[in-house]
């Protein structure tokens, strides 16, 4: 089984341990410990955070705060199952077990505790799924959520789902605890969307049920259809992990004094290509974007390129990667990277299997049994019935033709 924590970082923006607002779009995008403490809120203005707090500093969001990337790198460590969101200052970690991870998850939060100053923290949830981790912290933003428990692993916020808090206690897991999750922080659902479905009465996921399918249909479409099963799936696929900076790198050095000479380059690149290409294979990826760089006796180079499509064998890179010598000027090498840039996971491809009969037969020769069993079945009621094509009447002169022929 895979549990999946959630967190939602706060203060990690930028790297000040004083009481700070950052901005973005004329609105608090993200709030300190103290300044949240005070009452400062996300999406208020800047005059608003002022008026409250008068000596909080307001500064721009950093594009890659240190406290972030400090966060991501103990996370990575922790597992191979991570998937950062940056923009959101939040990330989804799977952790295998049999039994739910509270150790894990302890440990990961001390670490939170010694990398981050008192300004900064992180607020966890642990649950059965993605969708329940998460909504699970958005949830507790609001409101204290019914059967949840609530921890704190020094400054870090730790909540565990009232289903794991069920297996805790020796009981059945509680799997419906979602259908009471309040509109407002469905993020499945369009955020205009939402708004409307608090003005129409609607203000849990298990309201939905009470409006007629023709209503949604005409106020929000027929997507709006799938919206009552968000609360009551119990399936949920596993995470799209990322990779920490620099694992999908391969690097060639020449030893001192003994730089390539050029009818070694292709050689060069063909072992970086084969080793980079075996480790995403390994993790069932593909690179979109790959980046070449160099250094030869007369300088420095970068080449990035961009596939159409995931590539993983050496030799597909290397025919995308044609024409890479006409970029590079020297004679000798003396050190080439080559790196991953962009990696997505490989679609998975798989026969579907229908119940046929005592056994799981492939879909398509499953069908086709189907449709002979109705054949037959049609063939013996209406013996006269002539099932296939028809032929016209040039196609039955010509068989009569042929006919007189051979007689």
């Amino acid at each position: 089984m895979k549990f999946t924590l959630y967190g939602e970082g706060e203060g990690l923006s930028a790297d000040l341990d004083r009481p700070f607002v950052t901005v973005s779009q004329d609105c608090v995008a993200d709030v300190s410990i103290s300044a949240r403490k005070a009452g400062v809120q996300i999406g208020w203005s800047v005059a608003q955070a002022k008026a409250l707090m008068p000596d909080v500093q307001v500064v721009e969001p950093i594009v890659e705060p240190q406290a972030l990337a400090s966060v991501y790198q103990v996370l990575w460590d922790a597992s191979p199952f991570v998937k950062t969101l940056p923009r959101q200052l939040a990330f989804f970690v799977q952790l295998p077990s049999r039994h739910p991870p509270l150790s894990e998850v302890r440990s990961i939060c001390r670490r939170f505790d010694d990398l981050l100053n008192g300004e900064q923290r992180v607020r966890v949830g642990l649950a059965e799924h993605p969708f329940a981790a998460e909504a699970l912290v958005r949830w507790s933003r609001m409101e204290r959520v019914p059967q949840a428990l609530y921890y704190r692993v020094g400054r870090q916020q730790l909540l565990i789902s009232p289903a794991i808090a069920s297996m805790l206690a020796g009981g059945e897991p509680i799997l419906d605890w979602t259908n009471a999750l309040p509109i407002a922080v469905v993020s499945a659902i369009p955020k205009s969307c939402r708004s409307e479905l608090i003005n129409l009465g609607v203000h849990r996921l298990h309201d939905l049920d009470t409006v007629t399918d023709d209503m949604l249909v005409s106020r929000f479409g027929t997507e709006a259809l799938s919206w009552r099963w968000i609360g009551k799936r119990r399936q949920y696929g596993p995470i799209v992990a990322d990779s920490p900076p620099g694992e999908h790198l391969m690097i060639w050095r020449s030893p001192l004094g003994e730089p390539m000479p050029e009818n070694g380059w292709d050689s060069v690149l063909e072992s970086l290509a084969a080793r980079l290409c075996q480790k995403l294979v390994r993790s069932d990826s593909g690179v979109r974007r790959i980046a070449l760089r160099w250094q030869t006796d007369t300088g420095s180079g970068e080449w990035m390129k961009t596939f159409k499509r995931p590539v993983y064998q050496g030799d597909a890179v290397m025919a995308q990667l044609q024409g890479w010598r006409d970029r590079v000027a020297g004679r000798w090498l003396e050190e080439m990277e080559l790196e991953a840039v962009d990696v997505q996971l490989l679609p998975t491809v798989q026969s579907g299997f229908l119940l046929f009969g005592e056994g799981y037969e492939p879909a398509r020769a499953a069908a086709k049994s189907k449709l002979q069993c109705v054949r037959e079945q049609l063939v013996r009621k209406f013996p006269k019935i002539r099932i296939g094509a028809v032929p016209d009447f040039r196609e039955l002169r010509l068989a009569a033709v042929l006919g007189g022929l051979s007689g």
